[in-house]
């Protein structure tokens, strides 16, 4: 995970989700964007490796998913801070071409310049554009799926008032 880990919504919920799993959590923020001590602890209660980098160059190359998410100038008091960090961090094909082949980029959106549009015609952007309520109804139905106690085959998401039913 890379970007604004201290305030993203949906980095804490991912953890959480994930911490389900054997997994290994990477997170690169710009100083002061951090993931919450109380995240990390929660995935680290839960048995999940939590590794901390400044540089996303030095784990590109173990990434198997690449969640991105934008610096939200809105959370921001000091204009100055946030012109610092805003673009601490630029996915791009060039970094990518370090990424495992099978690496998948994620971002909630919405965007700023953390994602090179280059990347949109790559084979590793994968790209969720939900309005709230539908990622909200998306997030029920992966809590659910995921749950370790469900033995269904298909999964069933609700997006934008159609049901699709995906076989897993």
């Amino acid at each position: 995970m890379v970007g604004d880990l201290k305030n993203g919504r949906t980095v804490h919920s991912l953890v959480r989700l994930l911490s389900l799993y054997s997994v290994t959590l990477n997170f690169v923020a710009p100083p002061g964007l951090a993931m919450p001590e109380s995240v990390k602890l929660e995935a680290e209660k839960a048995g999940i490796q939590v590794f901390e980098t400044p540089s996303l160059a030095s784990v590109i190359a173990k990434t198997d998913v690449l969640y991105v998410t934008r610096v939200q100038q809105e959370r921001f008091t000091d204009v100055a801070e946030y012109e610092r960090v805003k673009n601490a961090y630029v996915v791009n094909n060039e970094l990518l071409a370090g990424a495992k082949e099978h690496c998948i980029v994620m971002h909630p959106l919405p965007r700023n310049a953390e994602l090179d549009p280059g990347v949109d015609v790559s084979l590793y952007f994968l790209s969720f554009i939900l309005t709230l309520r539908s990622w909200q109804k998306l997030t029920l139905s992966l809590f659910s799926f995921f749950s370790p106690n469900n033995s269904s085959t298909n999964v069933v998401l609700h997006i934008s008032g159609k049901v699709c039913i995906c076989p897993y």
